[in-house]
């Protein structure tokens, strides 16, 4: 199921841009979910949610600068985590945002 999740997580639009309701700059992603400092606490692959790679790692699309895609696509979770969890919601949150969109494709 793990290895499914990952495979299914990977056509899922990103979770931020969905809110966002911005066009996807980039591929999807998995992001891991970290509690307490280490992701083996968080629920391994079970604990995964699809952002983009500017959403997951703030990679920028050339020639744009960090403040222009945050203006466009809005905060990254690698460069600005309480911008981003005040804008979308906690990573436990999106989590069951996209454990039911999962439910819905199955």
């Amino acid at each position: 199921m793990q290895r499914n999740r990952l495979s299914l997580l990977h056509d899922l639009p990103c979770i931020a841009c969905t809110l966002e309701r911005c066009t996807q700059p980039l591929r999807t992603e998995a992001h891991h979910i970290v509690s307490q400092s280490y992701r083996k606490h968080s629920g391994g692959d079970a604990a995964t949610i699809p952002l983009c790679s500017w959403h997951h790692r703030g990679e920028l699309l050339y020639p744009l600068s960090s403040r222009e895609m945050t203006e466009l696509y809005g905060p990254s979770f690698a460069r600005q985590k309480r911008a981003f969890i005040a804008n979308y919601g906690t990573e436990r949150e999106l989590l069951a945002l996209t454990n039911k969109q999962l439910e819905r494709a199955a």
